[in-house]
């Protein structure tokens, strides 16, 4: 088995890990609040469609991310040291790395979290104070699967089609992408507020735009400078972090 598959095997189980560990965390949100949730319990009631709609995914992303991530001189040290001994790749700060960027994304979006509390509708502090999704979600399904899927597999597409159109490699290249990822994934956080909220206020837009430009930029720096494992350690910690935040929003 060569190696690029052994790596893209390894992925895809650590990743199904955090799909699997989700399940749980749908069937008590749906049960937390059916006047929000309603419409969609209703239509998506059965556990089977939490489970193929993001594997379909995860084999999408690491498919991608497997053949083009190092075309792109992005790395996965950790895991390519585990699958060859005698891979030469530089592991050096990636745990002090990845433990700085969480704290630093955790402390930041907790504030951003306090600072906003008192514009943000009262369904959504509500939603942020009684959340029952557990440590074991948030690691496994919020950090590691996460990166798997938004780093691994769709910021190193991003820093391909940049690398393609400009036909060069640059800091350019990766911080564009990282611009496209943030704004990407603060549009994505924003739907479910307007498919249950309706039209979201200014300060509703601006809450999910700090936030996703927060930890998107210091998980993305980290896969960039430092490989995908400081990226999950960072999640992972942040995850942790806002674990504790829902006991201070008043």
């Amino acid at each position: 088995m060569n190696k690029k598959l052994k790596l893209a095997l390894l992925l895809f189980l650590l990743a199904s890990v955090g799909i699997l560990s989700s399940l749980t965390v749908y069937s008590t949100v749906l049960g937390e609040d059916q006047n929000i949730y309603s419409d969609f319990a209703t239509v998506w009631n059965s556990n089977w469609i939490y489970l193929v709609f993001p594997t379909i995914n995860l084999v999408i992303a690491v498919a991608v991310g497997t053949l083009l991530y190092d075309k792109v001189n992005l790395r996965v040290p950790l895991l390519e040291r585990l699958i060859d001994s005698k891979q030469k790749t530089e592991i050096k700060g990636i745990l002090p790395f990845g433990i700085m960027g969480g704290l630093l994304s955790g402390l930041f979006m907790t504030i951003i979290i306090l600072v906003f509390a008192p514009t943000l509708p009262l369904n959504l502090i509500e939603s942020i104070t009684s959340s029952t999704v557990g440590i074991l979600p948030r690691v496994l399904n919020g950090a590691i699967t996460g990166e798997i899927l938004h780093r691994f597999g769709f910021m190193t597409l991003l820093v391909w089609l940049g690398y393609k159109m400009s036909g060069k490699i640059s800091d350019n290249t990766y911080w564009t992408a990282i611009i496209v990822s943030v704004l990407l994934f603060g549009a994505g956080q924003l739907t479910p507020s307007l498919l249950l909220r309706g039209t979201p206020s200014a300060s509703l837009l601006f809450y999910h735009l700090l936030l996703s430009a927060t930890s998107v930029t210091i998980y993305s720096w980290l896969y960039w400078k430092k490989g995908l494992e400081a990226a999950i350690i960072a999640h992972v910690v942040a995850n942790i972090i806002l674990f504790f935040t829902p006991s201070m929003v008043v």
